[in-house]
């Protein structure tokens, strides 16, 4: 598959470039080492010692992390899982690069993976599945929902025949739409890939810098953490006015033991903030 051009807000065409995708070319490198290292392992040691670490399955999906690095990871059974997702990746991750910048692109990618992962997990759950799912293809289908909702009358070919981006997307949706609806198994992760593709339609309705919220908590954080040690250092020097008077009225022997250790503990923070 590849594209012919996309189209800017002026209905002018521009080719894109590798240059212009620089955080996906990071990401297919990644995944690509990622693969040769397990591969590499798998061979020395005869087991899979990577994918039980960062898979995402039911039994480890309460450390968060897995929900992230299951994208990384591919069937080692063979290069097609790993090629059709870092193929796909290669032709929009550009196209969705330059519209959105890096850290919008990377909202939307690792958004579509999440929610993917959280599809799938609820599908196992009501199945009592332990499988675990990995792969970049719910990430990447949230890709080229949200490109062909922006540019769904660009021409691509697939698989030499010409067709318009958004029929793509039809073709790739319907892949997962289907088997789900009919009810057939299968080793594909169709409610992954389905869950991707939703998060790419709602990031395309309204798109948000997960970063930058992050970003956002942080400072809130931040600041309910110095309210919070300026309501304590008041507190403190209260009770520190109170055990002084109490000195002065009636001298060091009428304090209690906890009121001495806190007048060291106090001169001790006293001095260390000098």
């Amino acid at each position: 598959m590849t594209y012919h051009r996309s189209w800017d807000d002026s209905g002018q065409g521009r080719w894109r470039t590798g240059a212009e995708q620089s955080t996906t070319n990071v990401i297919i490198v990644t995944c690509s080492v990622v693969f040769l290292l397990s591969a590499i392992l798998y061979r020395i040691f005869q087991r899979d010692l990577v994918g039980p670490l960062f898979e995402l399955r039911l039994s480890n999906s309460w450390m968060m992390f897995p929900f992230v690095t299951y994208t990384f990871l591919h069937d080692l059974g063979g290069l097609l899982h790993l090629v059709m997702n870092m193929l796909l990746l290669w032709f929009i991750g550009g196209m969705v690069e330059s519209e959105l910048g890096r850290r919008r692109f990377l909202t939307l990618y690792f958004g579509s993976g999440m929610m993917g992962g959280v599809l799938y997990l609820a599908d196992a759950f009501l199945l009592k599945s332990l499988s675990p799912v990995i792969g970049a293809s719910g990430a990447c289908l949230g890709l080229l929902i949200f490109a062909a909702c922006r540019w769904p009358a660009t021409p691509v070919i697939f698989y030499f025949i010409p067709m318009r981006l958004r029929t793509l997307a039809i073709i790739y949706v319907a892949f997962d739409l289907y088997p789900v609806l009919m009810g057939h198994g299968s080793q594909v992760a169709h409610w992954c890939h389905l869950g991707g593709a939703g998060f790419g339609y709602l990031y395309h309705r309204r798109p948000f810098d997960l970063l930058s919220r992050f970003t956002s908590l942080r400072r809130v954080l931040a600041r309910w953490r110095q309210a919070r040690h300026q309501e304590t250092e008041r507190t403190a020097d209260a009770e520190m006015d109170r055990i002084l008077r109490k000195v002065s009225e009636s001298g060091m022997t009428s304090l209690s033991s906890a009121e001495r250790r806190f007048l060291e503990d106090r001169s001790r923070h006293l001095r260390k903030g000098r």
